[in-house]
């Protein structure tokens, strides 16, 4: 029996909703690093900011790269989705639903 593997690739990032805006912001020598946004944290950057690495409980910077917002998954993997059990996700499910959504439909039609 033969083995076959059918590849897709999808993937959101910081300032690039999508692979082709990445690469773009790739080629173009684009950074999605900036500030903490204010209120991103459940505790202000000021109680937690150390500039000495490897301090316990601290960070040494005060830039990151972040998702401006996340996607909002109806359907992926074209099933719908209740949307009462998707309102209790954390938003991390809700990227890895839409990242896998554009690698599943990147793989069916290719």
């Amino acid at each position: 029996m033969k083995s076959i593997a059918i590849v897709g690739i999808g993937g959101i990032f910081p300032d690039a909703p999508d692979l082709g805006r990445f690469w773009e912001n790739i080629r173009e020598g684009r950074s999605a690093a900036r500030e903490i946004p204010s209120g991103r944290w459940s505790v202000p950057v000021e109680k937690v900011y150390d500039p000495t690495p490897g301090k316990p409980d601290r960070v040494y910077s005060r830039h990151g790269c972040f998702l401006k917002s996340v996607p909002s998954v109806g359907r992926a993997f074209g099933i719908e989705l209740d949307p009462k059990l998707l309102a209790g996700l954390d938003p991390l499910f809700h990227i890895l639903l839409h990242a896998g959504s554009m690698a599943f439909a990147d793989g069916v039609t290719a």
